[in-house]
């Protein structure tokens, strides 16, 4: 029966992240209430407060969920035989082209009214981007000892502040 309700309640989790990104389509962040939230999601306050303390937590770990997303659809459209020039320009067209199919979206997480949270998790999400395109590089490096990258190793990662 625990599976049960462990399945129930990630569900619920998953409506909820959607029906905050849905809110957020129709009218932006700022603009988007916890009643807009569960509407969307077909879901209760009671609900939402079960597994956010509140909006902001819930828009932090939809971040997060969309960033995660976004890294694996990039990792995916990359041919990893192509030519470096060609990954790299595959990496960024499909970063492009998610974003400007989400433009509600997109402009929410460039907003300057999202929180330090928020912010923390734009970074990490910039960073992971960022090291996948240091992986594209390193690999294509591994397979083509003379190329011109294969002389220079990866930088190291930015740290934190």
């Amino acid at each position: 029966m625990s599976a049960d309700r462990d399945d129930v309640y990630e569900a619920q989790h998953a409506r909820l992240l959607e029906g905050l990104a849905a809110s957020i389509r129709e009218k932006g962040l700022a603009q988007t209430q916890v009643t807009d939230i569960v509407r969307h999601a077909r879901a209760s306050r009671r609900t939402f407060y079960k597994h956010f303390p509140d909006k902001d937590s819930c828009f932090v770990e939809l971040t997060d969920a969309m960033s995660m997303l976004l890294l694996q659809r990039i990792d995916e459209a990359i041919d990893r035989e192509a030519p470096l020039e060609a990954q790299i320009d595959q990496a960024i067209d499909t970063y492009a082209d998610i974003l400007l199919g989400e433009p509600n979206l997109a402009a929410t997480w460039a907003s300057p009214s999202v929180g330090d949270r928020v912010i923390i998790a734009q970074r990490e999400g910039v960073e992971r981007y960022a090291q996948l395109l240091v992986s594209v590089v390193a690999a294509d490096a591994e397979r083509d000892p003379d190329s011109r990258f294969s002389r220079h190793p990866p930088a190291e990662p930015a740290r934190q502040r």
